[in-house]
C-alpha cells in the first residue's frame, strides 16, 4: 500500500508526466555521484558514499561485510580529479582513477528527469527513443523553469549483466544501453516484484518460468547472485 500511495501522490502533486511510452518525474538527483565528460568519454565517480569492495554501495544485498567497507571520495588537486569510478557493469572499482581534462556534467542535488517504465504496451527502442525526444520538447515548452541536467533511471533493468544472463539482446538490454550506469544501495528485491510479480522476495527455487527471461534470471538467482537496482543517466545531447 505504501508503494502505491506514494506513486499516486506523484501524479496528484504533478511531479510526474507520461509522454509516449515512458513516464518522467521532476526530481532532484539524490545519488552521491559526480559525472564527468571528456569528448565522448563519460566517467561516473562516487562522491562521499560508503562502498563495498565487491562494487555496490555498502549495505546492498550480499554486500554488508564491515571489513570490506570503504569511503569513496573525490579529491581535486592540481587540475586532476581522483576518485572511484563505476565500470561497465555499473559497479564501483576499488582502485582509484585519475581524470585530467574532464568537465563536470552532473552531481548530487542537480535537477534531473527520472524515467519510469509503465508495464503496458510494447517496449521497443524506437518507442523509447520517441518518448525521450517528445519529453525533452514538452519540458522545454511547458516547464521551462525546470532546468534539468540529465535523464536518469533507477531500475533492475539497469543491470548490465542481463545481456550475459540472457545470452542475447532484448528490449530491456537495448533500453539500458542508452544509460551510463552506477551503483546504488540495492535490496535486489525489485526483480521479484516486476519480473515475477511477487509481493515479497521468495526462494529462487519456486519462481515461475513463464518466459525465457524469467527462466534465465531464475537460474542466475539460484546461484546465490542478485539482480541489483542500479542507477543510470544520459545527457540529452548524446
Amino acid at each position: 500500500m505504501r508503494r502505491y500511495i506514494r506513486w499516486f501522490l506523484l501524479f496528484i502533486r504533478k511531479k510526474i508526466i507520461r509522454v509516449g511510452r515512458l513516464q518522467f518525474e521532476f526530481k532532484i538527483l539524490d545519488d552521491k555521484i559526480r559525472v564527468y565528460q571528456k569528448a565522448d568519454d563519460i566517467k561516473i565517480l562516487m562522491d562521499g558514499e560508503y562502498m563495498h569492495m565487491s562494487g555496490m554501495v555498502f549495505g546492498s544485498a550480499g554486500q554488508e561485510n564491515e571489513e570490506k567497507k570503504y569511503l569513496a571520495e573525490i579529491i581535486e588537486e592540481n587540475g586532476s580529479i581522483i576518485g572511484y569510478a563505476a565500470n561497465i557493469f555499473g559497479e564501483c572499482d576499488s582502485e582509484k582513477v585519475t581524470l585530467e581534462g574532464y568537465t563536470e556534467r552532473l552531481r548530487f542535488g542537480d535537477k534531473v528527469l527520472r524515467v519510469h517504465i509503465p508495464s503496458d504496451g510494447a517496449f521497443t527502442k524506437e518507442l523509447c527513443d520517441a518518448s525521450y525526444e517528445q519529453a525533452i520538447e514538452v519540458v522545454k515548452q511547458c516547464y521551462p523553469e525546470f532546468d534539468y541536467k540529465a535523464i536518469c533511471c533507477h531500475s533492475w533493468m539497469m543491470e548490465k549483466r542481463l545481456r550475459q544472463i540472457m545470452r542475447r539482446d532484448t528490449n530491456i538490454t537495448r533500453f539500458a544501453d542508452r544509460y551510463y550506469v552506477f551503483p546504488r544501495k540495492s535490496s535486489g528485491d525489485d526483480v521479484f516484484t516486476f519480473l515475477y510479480h511477487m509481493h515479497t522476495r521468495v526462494s529462487a527455487e519456486i519462481l515461475p518460468e513463464k518466459n525465457s527471461m524469467q527462466k534465465a534470471v531464475k537460474d542466475y538467482l539460484r546461484e546465490g547472485k542478485h539482480i541489483y537496482e542500479k542507477g543510470g543517466c544520459f545527457f540529452c545531447n548524446q
